[in-house]
């Protein structure tokens, strides 16, 4: 009784360090560019200017240890080797997180991207639970039920390895498989960037007189006699009220005018080239969005840049790319929102996300020629992102369903064969009597 009680607290403990490392594993995976705008606050708090490139190969290679990390506790691969690493890795992520909030003024640790925020406090709270979890596994770590023979579980965690690394940049260069942001397709922007009337904040007006250096509050209907001297009226929350998905969504011109209204009342195509920050911007297919906006004009479609760079990084960008489609200025955090490349397109229908492109699949001429509606990017776009999901579920897993098959008619195959050589002397005893 007491033995199982001690492998369903080990077990549990497992499962829970499994869940874990796998979900956190992949929201970094499939949205590595959004990890690599997470670590961007700590650099700056530390005064360190990294590459790029350099930032989003170590946010491939924590996702990648991660997800491995928490495959290997679900199938039991290596248990002792994987029990001793996990309590390292969080003990190292318990001490990095009591720093961060003594230390360092990052408001989210960024564990699992932008799709679970949660504090400081919650987060060290969650690691010293995980470290507990890792500790009961070091104690026992043969108690954990395992699924893989040691000659198969590396031959796993060596593909969930490669694979998890080989998914990271495809989704760096080609969006992610599945977009976890408000932007996603089928977004209503208006919903996302707008509060609705029945959920904004009431007032209540007063106003405020003084009499002998004493000031009362009267409503503004009710005024009092000429003896006492109007001061000002003041604003009451009487019922609070929401606040918008996005904040800070803008797309104002030099001259200060604010675009949004236009952009929500437009019942035609809307094409947004975005670009967060135009210093860091690929400019490797400038002639394919210099294309779409020429397609744009030619159709009657609305073409807007948005950026958050300065007017005279602006004007350097016209300068080098040519480009003569108007470039508004908007909040870079919303931005980055909204497509995670820099630049990406994205592409709107009555206000709503119908399609979005990565640099690296900036449409041409060649792929959109015809007016849109007859190209049904809406449904292809929608067509896309499932099939990308589905092979890329697939392409892991078949591998794995593969091995494990293999492993069962492998062990089958020993129970068989060790049958038949207990069954043979057997025989050989029975003839000669």
């Amino acid at each position: 009784m007491r033995r199982n009680i001690t492998d369903f607290i080990v077990n549990a403990a497992r499962m829970v360090l499994a869940l874990v490392f796998i979900f956190s594993g992949w929201v970094k995976a499939n949205d590595p560019m959004g990890m690599n705008y997470k670590l961007d606050p700590y650099l700056s708090a530390w005064g360190l200017d990294l590459p790029r490139m350099t930032v989003v190969v170590g946010a491939v290679l924590l996702a990648s240890v991660e997800f491995t990390l928490g495959v290997c506790l679900l199938l039991g691969i290596s248990r002792r080797k994987t029990a001793w690493f996990t309590l390292w890795m969080m003990g190292g992520l318990t001490a990095f997180t009591v720093y961060v909030v003594s230390f360092t003024p990052v408001e989210d640790c960024g564990c699992f991207s932008d799709v679970l925020l949660i504090p400081n406090w919650a987060t060290v709270l969650k690691n010293v639970i995980l470290l507990a979890c890792a500790g009961l596994l070091v104690w026992k770590p043969y108690r954990q039920v395992t699924f893989l023979s040691h000659s198969t579980g590396w031959m796993v965690s060596t593909w969930t390895m490669l694979f998890s690394l080989v998914f990271s940049f495809y989704c760096y260069y080609c969006l992610p498989v599945t977009d976890m942001q408000p932007f996603h397709l089928g977004a209503d922007m208006e919903s996302l960037i707008q509060v609705p009337d029945s959920l904004r904040p009431t007032y209540t007006s007063v106003a405020v007189y003084r009499k002998d250096g004493k000031e009362l509050t009267f409503d503004i209907e009710d005024e009092p006699d000429s003896t006492w001297a109007f001061v000002r009226v003041d604003r009451k929350i009487e019922k609070a009220g929401a606040e918008p998905m996005v904040k800070n969504f803008t797309m104002t011109d030099a001259d200060g005018y604010d675009y949004t209204d236009d952009l929500l009342a437009d019942t035609s195509y809307t094409f947004l080239l975005i670009l967060p920050d135009v210093e860091d911007a690929d400019d490797s297919n400038i002639g394919k969005i210099n294309e779409m906006y020429d397609y744009s004009l030619s159709h009657g479609y609305a073409f807007y840049g948005l950026t958050s760079s300065s007017p005279a990084l602006v004007s350097e960008w016209k300068d080098m790319t040519g480009a003569e489609y108007p470039l508004l200025q908007g909040d870079l955090d919303a931005l980055r929102r909204m497509v995670r490349s820099n630049p990406g397109l994205m592409l709107l229908h009555q206000g709503k996300v119908i399609a979005k492109w990565s640099q690296a699949l900036m449409p041409g001429e060649e792929d959109i020629h015809a007016p849109l509606p007859s190209l049904h990017l809406d449904q292809c776009a929608i067509q896309r992102e499932q099939s990308r999901q589905f092979w890329s579920l697939a392409i892991y897993l078949m591998p794995i369903i593969f091995v494990w098959i293999v492993q069962i008619l492998a062990r089958r195959l020993r129970v068989n064969r060790r049958k038949k050589s207990r069954e043979q002397p057997q025989k050989g005893q029975e003839e000669s009597h």
